[in-house]
């Protein structure tokens, strides 16, 4: 493979964004974009993996918490209010899983399946307890606060710009985008048509999800109770992710728009389109509907 830019994945949640990322990776794009890199690791719900760097993923995380208030993540998007600026962030600003943060049923363990939807424990809740795995993972990873944050986000956009072959991806960047400054960086939008994109974000986020239906003594709908996810229409969430995609794809000069569901079909002349822009032939072997 010859490259001379990096390349970015961008798609809604469970858009088919993971099994891209892993056929460009087979493809010879570098997912280590540091030295120390570390990946979420795979799940039911993805076997493979999902491609994501943990830094990355609890960075962005932050972004949208700092800039647009606790409640908001990526599975409860902001509306439609783009914010541009890092120096909006306060340098005190500071947010870690801990005692007075994290909000997990007094019963989960016994309920597990109740809760998640699965009887095993796969996001790792209770990993986020004191002294557990996950535990003030965002200070254990360099970003819990508002200097650390944008010192990170310089750190990404410097790295992305001036080194050849890497890729990236994260749901959570549709969000973010616009405080990084992706320079020479190459991007692909991933698109799914909704249905299904919501079909498999109630089975991977919890089926009250797009509900009004709270967990009992809670206003949240998701089994990632760490983001405490409080109702919202599927109409709703669909825009404000595509208006910001939108907005992204305005302000980059290089993209290829993906279709999931062309590409799981083995649509050769999508397939050919996309290794053009790749530079690189896919192993249409490891294609599958996720």
């Amino acid at each position: 493979m010859s490259v001379k830019n990096s390349l970015i994945i961008i798609g809604l949640p469970r858009s088919g964004t993971s099994l891209v990322t892993s056929l460009c990776i087979d493809v010879g794009y570098n997912p280590n974009i540091f030295e120390d890199s570390k990946f979420f690791g795979g799940s039911p719900y993805n076997p493979k993996g999902y491609q994501e760097e943990v830094r990355f993923t609890l960075l962005n995380d932050q972004l949208i918490r700092s800039l647009y208030g606790p409640s908001y993540s990526f599975l409860y998007p902001p509306k439609f209010n783009i914010k541009k600026d890092l120096s909006l962030i306060p340098d005190d600003f500071h947010y870690d899983i801990n005692e007075s943060t994290l909000s997990i049923p007094d019963d989960y363990e016994s309920k597990v399946k109740f809760y998640s939807g699965s009887a095993i424990d796969y996001w790792g809740l209770t990993r986020m307890r004191s002294g557990e795995k996950w535990f003030k993972g965002y200070a254990k990873f360099g970003v819990s606060t508002g200097s650390e944050i944008k010192d990170a986000v310089r750190k990404y956009s410097e790295r992305l710009s001036e080194k050849n072959g890497l890729i990236i991806k994260d749901p959570r960047l549709c969000l973010s985008f616009n405080l990084y400054d992706f320079e020479n960086c190459k991007f692909i939008f991933v698109e799914r048509s909704f249905d299904k994109v919501v079909s498999s974000m109630k089975r991977h986020y919890g089926l009250r999800l797009f509900s009004n239906s709270c967990f009992k003594k809670f206003d949240w709908v998701s089994n990632h109770f760490n983001l405490q996810v409080k109702p919202m229409a599927t109409e709703s969430l669909l825009n404000r992710y595509q208006y910001s995609i939108n907005k992204f794809r305005e302000s980059v000069r290089s993209y290829f728009n993906l279709s999931y569901d062309l590409l799981v079909s083995k649509d050769r002349d999508h397939i050919s389109e996309l290794e053009g822009f790749i530079s690189g032939k896919i192993d249409e072997s490891k294609i599958n509907s996720r």
